[in-house]
């Protein structure tokens, strides 16, 4: 993440500085075009200069201006690649750039020993917007290319920041399942170990419970039925033990009373 973000901050600024060679390139094309266009103006009037001076018109001057509206033209012609190469980019667009100026620089130069020196100082003011135009147009598209190689690291490391991400994701998504896993085991363990401690206790209880109760219980239906001769003897000390040993002490005295009735009897 700090690679890509570094990386962002370069790209933005690359492209701040590609911006803002395309505006000093197009300003110097459009300085050459003027350029150019005063020397075709200045051909052009000697040439009208000459007629109108009805000297004899020498083929030379004709040439000269026709020279200076085709270094128009191919200034024209190289503000078409230009377009082609900001808008499209590709190596076809800088390839033509180049023929093109290269054709320019040499009209220039062949115009240049040719004219007079009085034109001399248009053609080479001219000359030097070219150059300058040369010289924007190639940081243009150092700056370009040095943003689409930027553009295409960043997207690089920003699909690794995309593919680490996943992986982390993945990654905790796999530990909250063992997690989750080992939580839900531990769960089912405490509840089996649980269910099995309620069992035992609940055995336990039956066996330290029931049998009291079932002879309590039986000596309680022997009395019903008249039968005192029945004990219970146990040597528990809690409340089921006190209840055992009031059964047994009830059915000693019953078993007393019974007795003195009988002997009560038997002596009327």
């Amino acid at each position: 993440a700090q690679a890509y973000r570094k990386q962002f901050g370069q790209f933005v600024t690359d492209s701040h500085q590609a911006a803002q060679a395309l505006k000093d390139m197009q300003k110097q094309a459009d300085e050459a075009r003027m350029q150019f266009e005063f020397v075709e103006l200045e051909m052009y009037s000697a040439l009208r200069a000459t007629i109108a001076t009805h000297r004899e018109l020498n083929a030379d001057t004709l040439t000269f201006a026709e020279n200076a509206s085709e270094l128009l033209r191919l200034l024209l012609a190289l503000r078409n690649r230009e377009y082609c190469y900001v808008q499209q980019g590709g190596e076809q667009c800088l390839k033509e750039w180049e023929e093109l100026m290269q054709a320019t620089e040499n009209s220039v130069s062949l115009l240049q020993t040719r004219i007079s020196a009085e034109q001399k100082d248009v053609l080479q003011t001219a000359q030097e917007a070219i150059i300058s135009y040369r010289v924007a147009f190639k940081q243009y598209s150092a700056n370009r290319i040095a943003n689409e190689r930027g553009a295409e690291k960043m997207k690089q490391l920003a699909d690794r920041v995309m593919r680490d991400t996943d992986q982390a994701l993945s990654t905790h998504q796999q530990q909250m399942v063992r997690r989750s896993t080992s939580i839900l085991r531990v769960l089912v363990i405490s509840a089996m170990v649980i269910l099995g401690l309620a069992t035992l206790a609940g055995w336990v209880i039956r066996q330290l419970i029931l049998p009291p109760l079932r002879q309590t219980l039986v000596l309680a239906q022997s009395i019903a039925a008249g039968d005192l001769s029945r004990d219970i003897t146990t040597g528990r000390r809690d409340e089921l033990g006190q209840l055992c040993q009031a059964m047994s002490t009830m059915t000693i005295n019953l078993r007393e009373l019974v007795k003195r009735i009988v002997q009560g009897i038997d002596q009327l």
